[in-house]
């Protein structure tokens, strides 16, 4: 699976890690909760060098959307 997220958001991210760490990337699909859309977003989080996980929240996917008018 592939989704879209702005580069600036993952750099901010990415700054709020400690160096020398492990970052894991999750992609959580888009999906329909009781006729209500939610994205796909990235969650970020950090694995440090002493073992402790640091979450770096989530980044929610680029969407471009286009107005259609009924007909």
């Amino acid at each position: 699976m592939k989704i879209l997220v702005p580069k600036n958001e993952v750099e901010k991210k990415l700054l709020q890690a400690r160096n020398g760490n492990l970052i894991e990337f999750c992609i959580v699909p888009s999906q329909f909760d009781s006729g209500n859309f939610s994205p796909a977003f990235l969650h970020l989080g950090a694995v440090h060098n002493d073992g402790t996980y640091e979450d770096l929240e989530s980044i929610y996917e680029y969407r471009k959307l286009k107005l259609v008018k009924p007909l």
